[in-house]
């Protein structure tokens, strides 16, 4: 266990499941950094070789990228 935890772990067990979401998509979409993700450090990880998942141009910092993942530091 570490202080580091899933935005969303699992969609059955997630409290406020939309409001989650929601900040996804606006991180996405709009750039917009959610008021929860500016109290601690927060990453966002993309699976590059995932087709499903939306591939993004987000312009934050880049912490860490190999052949699979991309991992975004948001605050």
């Amino acid at each position: 266990y570490s202080a580091g935890k899933a935005w969303i772990p699992h969609p059955f067990l997630t409290f406020n499941l939309q409001h989650k979401k929601t900040a996804i998509f606006n991180l996405e979409t709009n750039r917009l950094v959610d008021e929860q993700w500016k109290l601690k450090p927060a990453y966002y990880f993309i699976d590059k070789n995932n087709t499903t998942q939306k591939q993004t141009s987000l312009n934050f910092e880049i912490t860490y990228e190999n052949d699979q993942f991309k991992v975004f530091k948001i605050n």
